[in-house]
């Protein structure tokens, strides 16, 4: 299983332009196979930052929907408007281990 955080800080004062745009791409990225779900959250310290959080079954499930979100007509169209208000993107992918190693 995968944890998938995007970290998104966005302009001052941005945050009612993007978060309705945020919202509707994780939308899509839900619908795909293998996501098992997926939460947006605002951070307490800065309300300028946000991170978008997912759990997919398999990397193979993540890859496979990367390049579905890449050719995607509505996701390019939501990046287009969505971009323009970001400073800094990160992408950070981490594998879920077992309780016991």
């Amino acid at each position: 299983m995968l944890i998938v955080i995007n970290k998104i800080t966005f302009r001052s004062g941005h945050f009612e332009k993007v978060i309705p745009l945020i919202r509707d791409n994780v939308k899509i990225g839900m619908d795909l196979n293998g996501c098992i779900e997926g939460h947006i959250t605002r951070c307490v310290d800065n309300n300028n930052e946000i991170m978008v959080y997912s759990r997919w079954q398999s990397n193979e499930d993540y890859e496979a929907a990367k390049k579905i979100l890449k050719k995607d007509s509505r996701t390019k169209k939501l990046m287009f408007q969505f971009l323009p208000h970001v400073t800094n993107y990160e992408t950070m992918v981490y594998e879920i281990l077992p309780f016991s190693l």
